[in-house]
């Protein structure tokens, strides 16, 4: 029986591959929309856990937000003076607080680690954001030629790498966090200055302010307790020149940007299912009744019913399985170039497609090509099984 159903694949080839082009696109559709969802909803709810920070405070500059600067290693080159950041440590409810200085957007021309995309200088003494996911014990403070890596940068040279014409050591690699921190190089705020005040393309910030004097983000951790919106409420009611804004909220914005992302996947993806399964239906309708000869020979010659109908749908199945097979790796190769399209245009956080994505969704997609096979053939199947053969023989002309 199966090699009967091969044969029929084989000698049918231009309506093969029709068929199985049919399946292809539909799974790859499937593939890709499965991966962008899994990945978003996964590297949102792992930001929301790892988030570290309760509220965030940045300067109240045009084009700078809290959902770029924390999720994404996009360059935000904004700065406010460091004395403020005295003035909030003042407010009632804040356990830690601790400031950031960002440098500016890394590329190959002046950085040899090619994930890395923010560099940002860090005060060890306050921190409380970055020790924690390190992923071996380290000295701290770092040394003026020691830097940390985000999750997914890789050095170039072993533990060293060039940033800016000077030589640093990686003295330790954070684990991932589903944040910007992945794509970040960190070093100590004061050795951050000193390359800020240096680089050509900063020169036109430090005109009327210096880098000394400068920081860039206050994270702050709440009293256990504590709410963070009253803590935010009270900064943004000091009279500063800044925003602060709550983990909370840029969770939840983050969430809302991702679901409607979400929501048109789903139904571009129902809407294509949908088109390929009536296609398939006809084409398989149609495949049937050419057939009519060839299965009345067979149920003459004492064939069963489960017969014709078995071998009409093992020659589906074939035909779906690689139409599967091939949809697995165009939609695989295909999310990819989706989800950096969408990088492109949405604040997103970083992601990774590791094998138990690709496993699970391949799983899931053998699942859904095979629903789709039987949805489409069996009625054909069932429609060829109950043929009369006298009468199949004689529509046929035999």
């Amino acid at each position: 029986m199966f090699h009967l159903a091969w044969r029929n694949v084989t000698r049918r080839m231009h309506q093969s591959l029709l068929t199985i082009l049919l399946v292809a696109i539909a799974i790859a559709t499937f593939v890709i929309a499965h991966m962008i969802l899994a990945m978003l909803q996964g590297s949102i709810q792992l930001s929301s856990e790892r988030l570290g920070a309760d509220v965030v405070v940045l300067p109240q500059v045009v084009g700078v937000n809290a959902q770029q600067t924390l999720f994404t290693a996009e360059p935000v080159n904004a700065y406010m003076p460091s004395q403020y950041f005295d003035r909030i440590l003042e407010i009632e409810g804040i356990a830690k607080a601790t400031p950031q200085f960002f440098t500016q957007s890394l590329d190959e021309s002046c950085c040899n680690l090619k994930e890395a995309k923010r560099l940002i200088g860090y005060d060890a003494s306050t921190d409380f954001l970055i020790a924690p996911w390190l992923e071996t014990e380290i000295s701290i403070p770092l040394d003026p030629e020691q830097i940390l890596i985000g999750g997914i940068v890789k050095p170039f040279f072993g533990d060293h790498a060039i940033i800016l014409d000077e030589i640093f050591v990686v003295a330790g690699q954070l684990k991932q966090t589903g944040t910007g921190m992945d794509e970040t190089i960190f070093m100590d705020i004061a050795v951050a200055r000193e390359l800020a005040a240096e680089s050509p393309g900063l020169q036109g910030y430090w005109l009327s302010q210096n880098p000394e004097d400068l920081i860039s983000v206050i994270m702050i951790q709440a009293d256990e307790g504590y709410p963070p919106q009253l803590i935010a409420r009270q900064i943004n009611q000091m009279g500063l020149p800044v925003q602060a804004i709550t983990s909370g909220e840029i969770i939840g914005e983050m969430k809302g940007q991702m679901q409607a992302v979400n929501q048109i996947l789903l139904w571009l993806w129902i809407i294509l299912a949908i088109t390929s399964a009536l296609a398939l239906f006809g084409r398989f309708l149609s495949l049937a009744r050419e057939r009519r000869r060839e299965i009345g020979v067979m149920r003459a010659l004492g064939g069963r019913r489960l017969d014709a109908f078995l071998m009409v749908m093992i020659e589906v199945m074939f035909t779906v399985l690689v139409g599967w097979c091939i949809g697995i790796l165009v939609g695989s190769y295909g999310s990819v170039h989706v989800m950096q399209w969408l990088k492109g245009i949405l604040v997103m956080p970083p992601w990774n497609i590791t094998p138990t994505d690709v496993f699970l969704t391949g799983s899931v997609s053998l699942g859904v090509a095979i629903l789709l096979g039987l949805f489409a053939a069996f009625y054909p199947a069932w429609s060829s099984s109950r043929l009369d053969p006298q009468e199949a023989i004689s529509r046929s002309n035999l």
